[in-house]
């Protein structure tokens, strides 16, 4: 039975009196990211701060609310919602490793598919919940330092549309992994995260994403297009 999924505001505790900031971690077209310690549990935590000017629409605010419901091994707990009135920031689980796309190339092919198992399973949990992640790409798929797979960012795909496209890398690297429906802005469910996340199994065991082109315009052309080539073409020993 999916989860609950009530609109809920972010907690209005300021930001600063909950989490101490340690260190930042990255940066992204909509938000930067801290390690932060939690100063009444004392547990370190990952700090998404969204940029000012950043909203939380009533629909995307209660499926973050879902998403924090969504339990599973696979899947990067979401702690809190907090803001200071100004920006919103959510609290997430601190996890230790590597993104997908920082892996190594060495990666052999039965690892590969083990870390495709894992993602399946994560991505299958929070479907069975009525959660989508939306955003299914290496870059939100973590690797732990005991080999496990991670999923980031699950709830908050719908915050990125405004933001994750606001410049040519990032729209290269966010389209190359989007299902045809969702490059055409139809509704999505659940099938559009199985296509990205075969696209990321895709390039794990080939070295490359099969849609990618040169330009954004050349790769929304690919995906629009449904242009896949044979991974049997690409890795004929596999």
């Amino acid at each position: 039975m999916p989860v609950a999924a009530q609109q809920q505001s972010p907690s209005s505790t300021p930001p600063a009196e909950r989490y101490e900031v340690l260190r930042r971690l990255g940066s992204g077209g909509f938000a930067d990211v801290f390690e932060a310690r939690d100063r009444e549990t004392g547990e370190r935590v990952a700090l998404k701060v969204l940029r000012e000017g950043s909203a939380m629409p009533a629909r995307a605010a209660r499926e973050v609310e879902a998403a924090r419901a969504l339990e599973h091994p696979a899947i990067v707990a979401l702690h809190d919602v907090v803001t200071d009135g100004r920006r919103v920031c959510l609290v997430w689980e601190l996890v230790e490793g590597e993104a997908l796309d920082e892996l190594p190339d060495e990666l052999g092919d039965a690892d590969a598919v083990a870390l495709a198992v894992e993602l399946f399973e994560g991505l299958g949990f929070a479907h069975s919940q009525g959660v989508i992640h939306r955003d299914v790409k290496p870059q939100n798929v973590m690797l732990d330092t005991e080999g496990h797979v991670k999923i980031m960012d699950f709830g908050i795909a719908r915050l990125l549309d405004a933001d994750t496209l606001t410049s040519e890398g990032d729209l290269i690297g966010t389209i190359a992994y989007m299902s045809p429906e969702q490059a055409a802005g139809r509704r999505v469910g659940p099938p559009s995260d199985v296509y990205s996340a075969g696209l990321v199994l895709f390039e794990l065991l080939a070295g490359d994403n099969p849609v990618r082109g040169e330009t954004p315009a050349e790769t929304l052309s690919n995906v629009a297009a449904g242009r896949l080539p044979s991974l049997g073409e690409w890795r004929p020993d596999l």
